[in-house]
């Protein structure tokens, strides 16, 4: 029986195969971080957002790219008290515009593909313990706060010397 393999350059042998992936993998992880850089643009130039109910546990707003239950990529177009109104395209009904009424639990938000491309990279990853970060981070909890930024700590009842009271005597 026939099975289609991944075509590779033919060159390439069990020692050079991991190094093939690898920089597969490098242009793929730099095409996606290009593909988000568009779509950052492209975001600067659309209107705002009007916020509609919330799907998940996020907020949803008009447009907002949803999974349908039969895997489908709909719009939201509102979404209210658990129930959801979705615009999709279905190419082979008859009215290709499709508009219906979900319910909010059945939807899953669409996340772009290069944004989870991207994040799936910093998954599992720690910060390794250093005593250099440790005693820096120490130093700087210690440390008073410079002038002119905020007073740290609980309130004080009276206020500091020098300063106007703004209550009449």
């Amino acid at each position: 029986m026939y099975e289609p393999r991944e075509l590779l350059p033919f060159d390439c042998t069990e020692s050079t195969r991991p190094m093939m992936e690898a920089s597969r993998r490098l242009a793929e992880i730099s095409i996606a971080g290009e593909s988000l850089a568009k779509l950052r643009q492209e975001a600067k130039h659309r209107p705002p957002r009007v916020y509609t109910g919330r799907v998940g546990r996020k907020r949803g707003w008009r447009g907002m790219p949803v999974i349908l239950p039969r895997g489908q990529i709909g719009n939201l177009i509102m979404a209210l008290r658990g129930i959801a109104v979705i615009a999709w395209n279905d190419p082979l009904n008859i009215t290709p515009n499709r508009i219906g009424y979900f319910r909010v639990r059945d939807l899953l938000r669409f996340k772009t593909p290069a944004a989870v491309l991207l994040g799936s990279l910093k998954k599992g990853v720690t910060e390794t313990p250093s005593l250099r970060k440790a005693n820096a981070a120490r130093c700087n909890g210690c440390a008073p706060p410079r002038p002119g930024n905020r007073p740290r700590g609980r309130p004080r009842a009276t206020p500091p010397p020098g300063t106007v009271s703004s209550s009449p005597a």
